[in-house]
């Protein structure tokens, strides 16, 4: 097609040059004066139609011209819309908090915020996902264990004995769903309701606690002997849509597993393990499909994978060191496990790729004997590129606590 184009840009140029030498000719004869003037404006609309640039260089493709192009061996860059470019994963750094203490995280993906209590400030930290901190939430006596159900967090007030509902993107208190509770502990979403406890830990007299999300009433159901969760229960965060909790016993050693199903509103006990590696385990995290778990105990010096139908080990065995205290699995990109240690003076944070425990990703020593990783103080950001690690120093009376913002090994 261009060998086309250029041989009628020829013909057609050399036409106007001799129709432009005729009326030369012929004016100069001054047989026909008007001839030269046609001449002149035959070549004048010639190049106006074909364009100086066409005339320079005739090679060149017309911008809006479609043309047939050999296929290249590199993907086409992707063009998106200036409302979902994606964003770059935050910056690592580290954020002061203004608390005492640390209780539990939790990661909003709809509101992009990060919520960090402390049970002993009364006071929630909410901060972006950067770790800049947006706000703190005061006048929550105890405040500890968190659910985001919607746009509500949820938190347990341990001193006060009741729920507070706090609107995600307001930022503010919306009513106190219930009290009336001694000790709240943990809490947890399933069957379409909350789910907590209720009397001391270290008593053998906490009871199981369902609470109505509309109306706030609330049930209490005796936790049976075999499962040792009367001694102090405590629940690994799960798909809020499910029906299924997963409990052990806090502080004891070895650890009591127990799997209830609580799809009609009383909890009908499934299954108990005691679990004889477990020695006081600290936290539980479920792999993407909810039918593995991986663990982080005091010991052994490592994360194990179980099974959920059966409570037994699945043979994966993620290597660490001591102490095992906190472990969380990514919900979006590669899942990818990672576990914190209480560690002031080795490596406190590995990550690995769920089910690849012979290849570790990256690893990090962010402790020191005054800063170390808390029990249950991690957390990834929603869409998996960033680890969020909660440390200080644990030492009583201590006022120290840290949000760090990593980036997630891929």
């Amino acid at each position: 097609m261009r060998f086309i184009a250029g041989l009628l840009l020829a013909v057609a140029l050399s036409g106007a040059i001799v129709a432009a030498g005729f009326g030369a000719f012929n004016a100069f004869k001054g047989r026909h004066r008007a001839s030269l003037v046609w001449a002149v404006t035959a070549v004048a609309l010639f190049v106006g139609q074909c364009g100086v640039s066409q005339l320079a260089s005739p090679g060149r493709p017309n911008a809006n011209a479609q043309l047939a192009v050999r296929p290249s061996t590199s993907p086409a860059p992707i063009t998106y819309p200036t409302n979902t470019r994606p964003t770059a994963p935050a910056q690592p750094g580290t954020t002061a908090l203004s608390v005492s203490g640390f209780g539990r995280i939790v990661v909003d993906a709809v509101s992009g915020h990060v919520f960090v209590s402390s049970p002993r400030s009364s006071a929630i930290v909410v901060l972006d996902f950067s770790g800049g901190i947006v706000r703190t939430i005061t006048d929550e006596p105890g405040a500890d264990a968190m659910v985001v159900v919607g746009s509500v967090l949820y938190v347990t007030l341990t001193t006060a004995g009741a729920i507070d509902a706090i609107d995600t993107k307001k930022l503010s208190r919306i009513r106190t769903l219930t009290s009336g509770l001694v000790s709240p502990t943990d809490l947890v979403a399933a069957g379409g309701r909350l789910w907590t406890t209720t009397g001391p830990c270290a008593q053998w007299s906490t009871q199981l606690v369902s609470v109505d999300l509309n109306s706030g009433a609330r049930h209490t159901f005796k936790l049976p002997g075999e499962s040792s969760l009367s001694y102090c229960a405590a629940f690994a965060a799960n798909d809020r849509s499910g029906n299924l909790i997963l409990a052990w016993s806090m502080g004891l050693e070895p650890a009591t597993v127990t799997v209830i199903d609580v799809s009609t509103g009383t909890p009908v006990f499934v299954l108990s393990a005691r679990e004889e590696r477990l020695g006081n385990l600290k936290d539980v995290a479920f792999t993407r499909d909810r039918t593995r778990f991986i663990t982080a105990s005091g010991a052994p010096y490592e994360f194990d994978e179980w099974n959920l139908t059966d409570l037994a080990q699945d043979g994966v065995i993620y290597p660490a060191g001591p102490y095992p205290v906190a472990v969380a699995v990514t919900a979006s990109g590669k899942e990818t496990m990672a576990g914190g240690l209480w560690e002031p003076y080795g490596q406190d944070v590995y990550e690995y790729a769920v089910g690849w425990p012979s290849a570790a990703l990256q690893g990090r020593h962010m402790g020191s004997t005054t800063n170390q990783v808390y029990g249950r103080g991690l957390a990834f950001s929603a869409d998996g590129s960033s680890l969020f690690v909660v440390t200080g120093d644990q030492t009583p009376g201590s006022s120290i606590v840290t949000f760090n913002v990593l980036p997630a090994s891929a």
